[in-house]
C-alpha cells in the first residue's frame, strides 16, 4: 500500500459554519475503488499544501485509463449503493473522516459520500489540480456535455450509459476542481427513446410506456394499472411506500431513480398513487432541464421520439402537451422548476371526467 498523507479535516463548502455532527464525507487511500447508485457532484475545499508532499510518481492521466468514465483505480473493490457498514468492512480507511491523498498523486484528494437517510455509498469525488484536470479528462473521455447546476455554475459532464455512471467536473476552491462520480440514468434511457424526433406525418408509435417502466415484472402495460406487489418486485429497494394517513386510505409510494444528466439533484423521484385495489392509477415525475443550454428542447425531442409528435392543449387553465399515440401521458412545462412535469394517468371515461390536480 502506498504511503498516505493525512490532511486536516475540512468542511464541505455546502456545510454550515456552526459546529455540527461530523459529516459523512470521508476520504480513501490508493488501495480502494468503487462502483454505483445515485447522487450528484459537490464542490470541494482547497487542497492543503504541506511542505513534505513529494512530486507525483504517476501522471494524472493514470487515474483515468478508460475511454469512458469509470471509477479510478484507487476506488477498485467498492460499489456505489453498498451500505456504509459493508464499505467500511472492505476498506477500514472509510471509517475516518479526513481527506487523504497518496504518494502517487499527492495533489489529488480522494473522498466519498454516504447518503444519511439510506446509509449507502452514493458518491466518489476527487479534488484535482485545476490547470490540467479538464484537459486530461477530455483526452481520456472526449468532449464533455456542458451544463449548469442549480446555482448556475458551469458543469462538465461525461456519461457512461452502459455502466449508469456520470462524471461531473465543477469548480472547487482555490486551485482545485471537483470531479464527482455518481450514478446516472440518461434521459434517453429513462424515456426509452433513440433521441431522434418521430416524423410529423407518422404519429403512430409502438410504445406507450417509458423506458424505466420496461421491467418484466410490470408486463407490457408498464406502471399504470400495476399491482403493488408487482411494483415492489420490479423496483425492490428503490421503492418506498408512504405511511397511510388512515387505515382505509389507498397507498402512495415513490420510486427513487438516479438523476438524468441535466439534473444536479441526487435522484429522479417518481411518485405513485394507487386506487382502492392497490393498483397504480397515476404516475408523476419531473424531467429537469435546469439552466443547461438546449436541454429543454432535447428532452422534448426525446419524448416525441418515443411517443410521436406532441399536441398542444389546455387542461384546467394550464397549457399542456399530449401525445395522440399515448393518451395516458401528459406533459407540462414548469418554468419555475425548469423541468418538464410528466403525468401518466388513464384517460377519463365520458361519464367520469378527470379530477383537477
Amino acid at each position: 500500500m502506498n504511503r498516505t498523507v493525512r490532511s486536516p479535516h475540512h468542511r464541505h463548502p455546502g456545510a454550515p459554519a456552526v459546529p455540527t455532527p461530523r459529516p459523512l464525507i470521508v476520504a480513501v487511500t490508493v488501495a480502494f475503488a468503487l462502483g454505483g447508485l445515485w447522487g450528484c457532484a459537490p464542490s470541494v475545499d482547497p487542497l492543503p499544501r504541506e511542505s513534505n508532499l513529494e512530486p507525483a510518481s504517476e501522471p494524472l492521466s493514470a487515474l483515468f485509463p478508460d475511454s469512458v468514465p469509470t471509477l479510478p483505480p484507487p476506488y477498485a473493490g467498492l460499489t456505489l449503493g453498498m451500505s456504509r457498514e459493508a464499505a467500511v468492512a472492505k476498506v477500514p480507511a472509510l471509517a475516518t473522516e479526513e481527506a487523504l491523498h497518496t504518494t502517487d498523486h499527492p495533489l489529488v484528494s480522494f473522498n466519498v459520500r454516504f447518503d444519511r437517510r439510506r446509509s449507502q455509498l452514493t458518491e466518489a469525488w476527487l479534488a484535482l489540480p485545476k490547470l490540467e484536470a479538464e484537459t486530461v479528462l477530455s483526452r481520456a473521455w472526449g468532449s464533455p456535455l456542458k451544463a449548469t447546476d442549480a446555482q448556475q455554475r458551469p458543469m462538465r459532464i461525461w456519461l457512461n450509459p452502459k455502466a449508469g455512471l456520470r462524471a461531473v467536473l465543477k469548480d472547487g476552491f482555490g486551485d482545485s476542481l471537483s470531479l464527482a462520480f455518481t450514478r446516472c440514468l440518461p434521459a434517453a434511457l429513462l424515456v426509452g427513446a433513440s433521441g431522434q424526433p418521430a416524423p410529423v406525418n407518422e404519429p403512430r408509435v409502438t410504445h406507450t410506456r417509458f423506458g424505466f417502466e420496461s421491467v418484466p415484472a410490470l408486463g407490457d402495460e408498464g406502471l399504470l394499472g400495476a399491482a403493488l406487489p408487482a411494483v415492489r418486485q420490479a423496483f425492490g429497494n428503490a421503492l418506498s411506500v408512504d405511511p397511510q394517513r388512515t387505515e382505509d386510505a389507498p397507498p402512495t409510494a415513490r420510486i427513487w431513480l438516479p438523476p438524468i444528466e441535466f439534473d444536479d439533484a441526487d435522484h429522479t423521484r417518481v411518485s405513485l398513487a394507487f386506487d382502492d385495489e392497490e393498483r397504480v392509477r397515476r404516475v408523476s415525475f419531473a424531467l429537469v432541464y435546469g439552466h443547461s443550454p438546449g436541454a429543454r428542447e432535447e428532452l422534448l425531442s426525446l419524448l416525441e421520439a418515443r411517443f410521436g409528435p406532441a399536441v398542444s392543449g389546455e387542461r384546467y387553465g394550464r397549457s399542456v402537451l399530449g401525445f395522440v399515440a399515448a393518451p395516458s401521458i401528459e406533459v407540462r412545462d414548469n418554468h419555475g422548476a425548469r423541468a418538464w412535469e410528466v403525468r401518466i394517468e388513464a384517460p377519463p371515461t365520458p361519464d367520469e371526467p378527470r379530477k383537477p390536480r
